[in-house]
């Protein structure tokens, strides 16, 4: 009976505290100003690493950076291959983006609703590339 009481007692008086810690923890966690990507290019214009974009992710419009392209996949057989040049019509990459206000988003595995975006060329607001948000690391 008195553990019972015990553990009610702390989850009563400590228990809001440490949910919004927790909370504000987790958003901290998903909100960055750099993540790492997966784009599907379609522009006819290749992308080159430096270039920068509107990165639209649901409503939210922010201005980003390609800072690095990792390297190419093969659609075909999911190898990785070095990126030489720029990115070409229909090719996949891996990449880093840098956008200058913080970022919120899931990996497009966890919740593809929040880990996907588009990329909008500034100059003629067309799409040129489609995005799906990484975990980190991978």
């Amino acid at each position: 009976m008195g553990f019972k009481v015990f553990c009610n007692y702390c989850f009563y008086k400590f228990g809001l505290e440490l949910s919004m810690i927790c909370m504000v923890y987790v958003a901290w966690i998903r909100m960055d100003f750099v993540a790492s990507v997966l784009l599907c290019w379609m522009d006819e214009k290749p992308l080159q690493a430096g270039n920068k974009y509107y990165l639209q992710q649901n409503s939210r419009l922010v201005r980003s950076v390609i800072k690095s392209i990792d390297y190419k996949i093969d659609v075909n057989t999911l190898s990785h291959q070095p990126v030489e040049g720029g990115v070409k019509l229909n090719e996949v990459v891996k990449a880093t983006i840098k956008a200058a206000s913080p970022l919120v988003f899931d990996s497009y595995n966890r919740i593809s609703a929040n880990g996907s975006a588009i990329l909008v060329d500034e100059t003629s607001n067309s799409t040129v590339a489609a995005v799906l948000f990484q975990e980190p690391g991978i």
